[in-house]
């Protein structure tokens, strides 16, 4: 079984929501004029619509699977480790591996990025406040993950070494070169073969989940009415206008 520091150190939310990334294309004016159906950008817009709905399907289906590993694993907990300053205390067992605080508060980090990356200040009364309600889902979070490692290596799944290098090098570019990777990597108490048994670990997941969806989603389930994308477009336009500055009024004559 791999090092339990890296769980740490790639501590994340597996599963976070999807956004559409594009900008959904504006009406057509013409179209009335040439006696056809406006144009709305509902047709350029589709393929984005249904990868989005594809990836909400996947996403019910892995948050689904990771509930059943979560319910069928023997699990133990301590909230009043949970709640306590030692990074070494075990606050849960999972099948009999320990997970520590230290696992835990880099959840909690993640968190506060996430907040901080919606404008609100990750140290203020009101972040500490939405970090304690996160708590337990925190902590369910962190056995989900345990649970699903644990599956992965019960079944062997191994990493692609070409895969885990081409990560690996994307770290090194990232901060410069190898040495400059390695000091930032020992700035946060970790090592570049740890980092490396992360990347493996995590590509051995990906490979894992790949696999579950495609043995658990049809064809047909990824098979979206008209209807359905035609609302998530309506959705998607309703929110980037209430993002749009409004122009102000010209003073009439």
């Amino acid at each position: 079984m791999k090092s339990k520091k890296t769980r740490g150190l790639m501590a994340a939310i597996l599963i976070t929501g999807m956004t559409l990334g594009t900008t959904l294309g504006c009406s057509d004016p013409a179209g009335d004029m040439n006696g056809e159906e406006p144009d709305d950008g509902f047709a350029e817009a589709r393929p984005q619509l249904e990868q989005q709905l594809r990836q909400e399907k996947e996403n019910e289906v892995i948050m689904a699977h990771l509930d059943e590993l979560r319910q069928e694993a023997d699990v133990e907990k301590d909230m009043d480790a949970v709640e306590g300053d030692d990074p070494d205390a075990t606050i849960a067992v999972v099948n009999g591996e320990e997970i520590k605080k230290q696992s835990f508060e880099e959840f909690e980090n993640h968190e506060r990025q996430n907040l901080a990356m919606m404008g609100m200040d990750p140290d203020s009364q009101e972040a500490d406040e939405i970090i304690e309600d996160l708590r337990p889902e925190i902590l369910e979070n962190l056995i989900a993950n345990t649970a699903l490692v644990q599956k992965v290596e019960a079944e062997g799944i191994s990493a692609d070494e070409e895969m885990v290098e081409q990560e690996y090098q994307q770290y090194v570019q990232q901060a410069g070169s190898e040495e400059e990777l390695e000091q930032q990597l020992e700035g946060s108490g970790f090592t570049l073969e740890e980092l490396e048994e992360a990347i493996i670990e995590q590509q051995a997941i990906n490979t894992y989940v790949a696999d579950y969806v495609d043995e658990n989603l049809s064809e047909d389930d990824l098979d979206f009415s008209e209807e359905e994308l035609r609302e998530l477009y309506d959705e998607m336009m309703e929110q980037q206008q209430e993002q749009q500055p409004q122009m102000p009024q010209q003073p009439m004559e």
